[in-house]
């Protein structure tokens, strides 16, 4: 059994994935017992000492630590790489030497690759090794079961690697920007293992040319240029579903980047040689495998529910959190000055879905971390002697002048960047429903970053805390683990890299009946919610795309109005998570065009939605009959001028997936004839 009664407003809707959370005391007191981890709860929450036991007893013989439920932890890959030099693979070090030859060739310097690897920004070094980890493990295989070599092998050297990039388009970040070997090009053409799928048309630009893995997710695309002598390759972790993947990785690139959501999961499912390294709590006791490795303990501790001190100054509060912390060890303290909001840093971080971790045993968990960490550090008489400040370079940040510089960074911080800095939105793939991105307003929240110094066990580390007051209290409502931002902070990517050549597109006048009747069946979906107004602007030729999406077979096992109802449940669902607006360029926007095949209609809506007219040949790839039998390229019984298409993105400060709808006129009606999700 578990209790369920929250305290009030402790919580968002939709903030967690387990919305189960014990009663909370005034004070938590707890007792470990060290081999068998038992944990019998006092006060108000003796109630729940017997299911803690069973909880942690369950999960004693993990190392990665333990699982409330009692299911077994899964174990990452023991030799994997863990963000250090020394634990790349060749294939890996000889990309990474011949970077740094490279630049010092041409700057005139002589950086060691070793000491610059390893202060490269962490998602620098977790798109480089998740990407290169999973072309090394991806054997390019012949239609006839010959062996054409690894995937890696089609990199001749690296042009630049992009991690979180601020204010940048999915398909900008996460990825790894590649110089392709000479018959790369014809070995992916020539292999079984990737297929070569339409072009790029939205995304990618000036690299048009797009491979991805056959059947499989996650999958590796290489998207490669004209000339074919250059390369963007991601790893995409999520399906193009409808309509899911229009809001998946809101707020985020997470289709790319290994440490959103159970992205790492399913990245070792198909390609082992990655340990998580990424996942320790604070970055100082060691990697996330080990950080909270063994909870032992024959003491009482407690938690107690508000810091000790009720400092009017953001600085003051700052300063007595880190002292509890790495100076006076006293870990429970330190933990007391964590927020309820911040327990998604911890329960939904990236990897921690498959330990899940109880929302009510937080406290605990960070209780032993914030403990692991001050001892790896060793004793400190002085504040100075453990950290020292750390700048960021964020667009919207206030530095706050203190007496404590020499310490820690303040920054007042809008609430816009506070809502993306939030974990429960920095980590969540799941649909933000009821979220709305506020404005830039300054008061609520501040930040603060330090680097802790090299000592002892301890490895340096770049933090970043988001503090709020609550109930006169200041709190840490969110935090990050060397942050990219950190000023100082290395890139493999030493300019702005090659221009893509971007060809001009053209521009034409459409005819009105389809301008009427694209806007109508917009309207009737996203003003109106009349679903079933907006289905009989859906072609049954569109069926069949409900089979790819749902991974049926090309005989489609489902009758037609079971594939009706899905395409109708799929519009009535995204019209829910959009939310009612007056107009459509407020829910939806326009997406540029990337591509000369396309011409672009003009029409008085071209905010909320591209429209263009599609040649016929390309118009038979799309359609979902082809694409589901196999065959892009289709009948050839089309001509130009026959086919338009839409395109759209919901209109937010994220960047999100495209929806493409194809019409054709059927019986004097213009028709969505077949429709597909374009992920960044």
């Amino acid at each position: 059994m578990r209790l369920t009664k929250r305290n009030e407003n402790r919580y968002h809707p939709g903030r967690f994935r387990r919305k189960i959370v014990p009663e909370t005391a005034e004070s938590v007191i707890v007792r470990i017992r060290e081999k068998g981890r038992l944990i019998a709860a006092c006060g108000r929450c003796a109630m729940v000492a017997a299911v803690f036991a069973l909880i942690i007893v369950a999960g004693q013989s993990s190392v990665r630590g333990f699982d409330v439920d009692g299911l077994p932890a899964i174990e990452a890959d023991g030799n994997g790489t863990d963000g250090t030099y020394a634990s790349l693979d060749r294939e890996q070090k000889r990309l990474v030497d011949a970077w740094f030859r490279d630049y010092n060739r041409v700057a005139g310097e002589s950086l060691d690759p070793k000491t610059e690897y390893e202060n490269l920004a962490m998602s620098v070094r977790t798109t480089f090794e998740a990407v290169t980890n999973a072309l090394i493990k991806t054997t390019l295989v012949s239609p006839e079961g010959k062996r054409l070599g690894s995937a890696i092998d089609l990199l001749d050297s690296i042009e630049k690697v992009r991690g979180k990039v601020p204010n940048a388009g999915g398909d900008e970040q996460f990825r790894i920007y590649a110089i392709l070997k000479a018959d790369a090009v014809s070995k992916l053409r020539a292999s079984e293992t990737f297929e070569h799928d339409s072009n790029n048309k939205f995304f990618h630009k000036g690299y048009p040319l797009n491979f991805r893995l056959k059947d499989a997710k996650p999958s590796i695309q290489l998207s490669i240029s004209e000339d074919e002598e250059h390369a963007d390759i991601d790893v995409d972790y999520r399906s193009s579903s409808f309509p899911a993947s229009l809001f998946n990785g809101h707020l985020t690139a997470g289709n790319s980047d290994v440490r959103a959501g159970e992205n790492y999961d399913r990245h070792i499912a198909r390609w082992a040689g990655l340990a998580p390294w990424w996942e320790s709590v604070f970055g100082i006791g060691g990697t996330g495998a080990d950080s909270v490795s063994v909870i032992g303990s024959s003491d009482l501790i407690s938690i107690p529910r508000t810091p000790a001190r009720k400092e009017k100054k953001i600085e003051n509060a700052a300063r007595d959190f880190l002292k509890s912390w790495l100076v006076e060890r006293q870990p429970g303290n330190a933990t007391a000055y964590f927020s309820d909001i911040s327990f998604p840093c911890v329960s939904e971080a990236p990897g921690k879905a498959r330990r899940t971790i109880n929302e009510g045993l937080v406290p605990v968990y960070l209780y032993h971390a914030l403990e692991k960490d001050s001892k790896a550090l060793g004793r400190m008489t002085d504040l100075t002697n453990a950290i020292e400040s750390a700048e960021l370079d964020v667009e919207g940040l206030k530095v706050v002048t203190h007496k404590y510089q020499a310490e820690f960074s303040v920054y007042k911080v809008p609430e816009d960047l506070a809502f993306e800095f939030d974990c429960s939105n920095r980590y969540s793939l799941d649909e933000q429903s009821n979220k709305k991105m506020p404005g830039r307003k300054y008061g609520k929240y501040y930040g603060v970053t330090f680097k802790v110094k090299n000592s002892g066990k301890a490895r340096g580390s770049n933090l970043y805390l988001l503090f709020k007051k609550e109930s006169g209290y200041w709190k840490i409502v969110s935090w990050e683990v060397e942050p990219d931002s950190v000023k100082g902070r290395r890139d493999l990517d030493a300019s702005s890299g090659r221009t893509p050549e971007i060809k001009a597109v053209k521009e034409m006048k459409g005819p009105e009946t389809l301008i009427a009747e694209t806007k109508s069946f917009l309207t009737d979906w996203l003003i109106k919610r009349d679903i079933e107004g907006a289905m009989s602007f859906v072609s049954r030729r569109s069926n069949p795309c409900v089979a790819i999406y749902s991974r049926q077979d090309a005989d489609g096992n489902s009758a037609l109005e079971d594939e009706r109802a899905r395409i109708s449940a799929g519009l009535q669902r995204f019209a829910q998570v959009l939310g009612q607006k007056k107009t459509l360029s407020a829910m939806i926007k326009e997406v540029t065009i990337n591509s000369d095949e396309l011409v672009i209609v003009d029409h008085p809506e071209r905010a909320a939605y591209t429209l263009f007219s599609v040649p016929g040949e390309l118009a038979a790839s799309f359609e979902c009959a082809n694409r589901l039998a196999g065959d892009p390229r289709g009948p050839s019984v089309t001509t130009d001028g026959e086919y338009y298409g839409t395109s759209f993105r919901v209109n937010d400060n994220a960047t999100w997936s495209i929806l493409k709808l194809l019409w054709q006129q059927e019986e004097g009606k213009w028709k969505i004839v077949s429709y597909s999700v374009e992920l960044p």
